[in-house]
């Protein structure tokens, strides 16, 4: 899965999977196709759509904690008049947060903590910033999908064969 899946047909025509992953109205998207019946020939998709499911659970976030780490959860303040937007915390920073917060996933499973649209726009603009893309604009297709599928760790160089001991002289008897 090395590059970004661009749908050719439908509403989302010209879109590529993993930029939808990063729209309010595109994870649903994204859901809905991974509920079609499968085929010949969709099986190839609807396994690309679902692996895709499964690995946004845990996208690529840059933006760290206070101590540092990774951070893994937004605090919010969710009352009747909007949203209040807090810190970002880490697994293990995220028992000091403070008491009248939530803690939201940053992951597309967060959308499902806000009620109303705006809120839920708001969200998937932090957490596109948390995982280093644009908060605002267009997205790039590959920096999405970069986000959702990490690169590979870079292979350790072998390292160099010791020389085998040098044989000893044999002396030469007279």
């Amino acid at each position: 899965m090395g590059t970004p899946y661009v749908l050719k047909s439908g509403d989302n025509a010209g879109k590529a999977l993993e930029v939808l992953m990063f729209q309010v109205d595109g994870v649903g998207a994204v859901r809905g196709m991974s509920k079609w019946t499968e085929t010949d020939r969709n099986s190839g998709f609807l396994r690309r759509v679902k692996g895709l499911l499964e690995r946004a659970r845990t996208p690529q976030v840059k933006q760290a904690c206070k101590c540092g780490h990774q951070a893994k959860y937004i605090s919010v303040t969710i009352k009747v008049d909007g949203v209040g937007w807090h810190d970002y915390h880490c697994d293990s920073c995220k028992v000091l947060r403070n008491s009248d917060t939530s803690l939201v996933p940053l992951n597309y499973g967060g959308l499902r903590h806000f009620g109303v649209k705006i809120d839920k726009k708001l969200f998937m603009q932090r957490l596109r910033s948390a995982c280093g893309l644009p908060a605002k604009g267009r997205l790039n297709a590959q920096a999405c999908h970069d986000a959702i599928y990490p690169a590979p760790a870079p292979k350790p160089k072998p390292e160099p064969r010791p020389e085998p001991p040098a044989k000893p002289k044999q002396l030469e008897l007279l």
